[in-house]
């Protein structure tokens, strides 16, 4: 994700098809990607197919934090709702984004997208405006990306994206961390100092807190079992979801904050300039 180049707009100018495939340089295509993308947009009469692909995660901690960050993704932009034409919510992938050249060239193509951080959510949502018919679906048996491959490219990364994925609103995002923090670190705090006030100090009355703690990570824990099952098949990892979230929170704040501040994000080796718009 990330701002559209020139060279995308110039290779859509030279393409003569009248469909258009814009993706990445590091996805890895099955050879019946396209023909199975074109199957369902015909079967669906859909102007335009994003595909989700499967995301590698090369180092341990990409391993446990990906599952959360795509788990949060989805809960902003709901595929389900992506696929329901009349919701305004759009989730689009720009690693596979086959669109139907005339609805894209109607809805001001890459050219009404210029200056967005998250490009391929605004096509997404620019074609839904529009009235054209979109449609998500997981893509893992046809498509691999290496996305990250350690914790220092998905800080880099998911912080070019997470403000404006926040709506660019500096209340969301303060009610989000207050929220997750909630949900994560205060369980964990309150394990750790109840367990400490009880079994080392001997202070009865730590005990109910501690266990309640306790219970409620392990609840959190059960409830993101799912979420690292399906991505990487790596449910033993849920316990540390806790470390993930607080991950995540640092990643949004340092998002908001270098896009706030205009410091921006070095990505690829180049400076990104990220929005400066205070929202309420």
């Amino acid at each position: 994700m990330g701002r559209q180049s020139l060279g995308t707009r110039q290779a859509k100018r030279a393409a003569k098809g009248d469909w258009i495939v814009a993706t990445d340089a590091d996805i890895v295509f099955a050879p019946e990607a396209v023909r199975a993308a074109m199957s369902v947009a015909f079967r669906g009469r859909f102007d335009a197919v994003t595909l989700l692909p499967d995301i590698g995660a090369g180092t341990f901690g990409t391993r446990v934090v990906m599952p959360i960050a795509a788990w949060m993704i989805a809960i902003v932009l709901p595929i389900d709702k992506t696929n329901d034409p009349k919701s305004e919510i759009a989730l689009g992938c720009g690693g596979f984004f086959l669109m139907r050249r005339r609805a894209h060239d109607a809805v001001g193509g890459y050219e009404a997208i210029r200056g967005e951080v998250i490009d391929d959510v605004a096509t997404a949502r620019a074609l839904k405006s529009g009235g054209r018919r979109l449609r998500i679906e997981a893509g893992q048996q046809l498509l691999f990306t290496p996305m990250y491959e350690t914790l220092g490219e998905l800080w880099h990364g998911f912080s070019k994206n997470a403000f404006a994925g926040a709506g660019n609103s500096v209340a969301t995002v303060a009610r989000n961390v207050t929220a997750n923090l909630l949900a994560t670190v205060l369980p964990i705090t309150l394990a750790v100092a109840g367990l400490v006030l009880w079994l080392v100090f001997g202070v009865a009355e730590a005990m109910p807190v501690a266990l309640a703690a306790v219970a409620a990570y392990a609840a959190m824990v059960v409830a993101f079992l799912p979420v690292y099952g399906a991505l990487g098949g790596r449910w033993y990892l849920a316990p540390l979801a806790g470390f993930a979230n607080v991950v995540m929170v640092a990643i949004l704040m340092n998002s908001a904050w270098r896009a706030l501040s205009g410091k921006g994000v070095v990505w690829r080796g180049q400076r990104t300039q990220l929005v400066t718009d205070r929202r309420s």
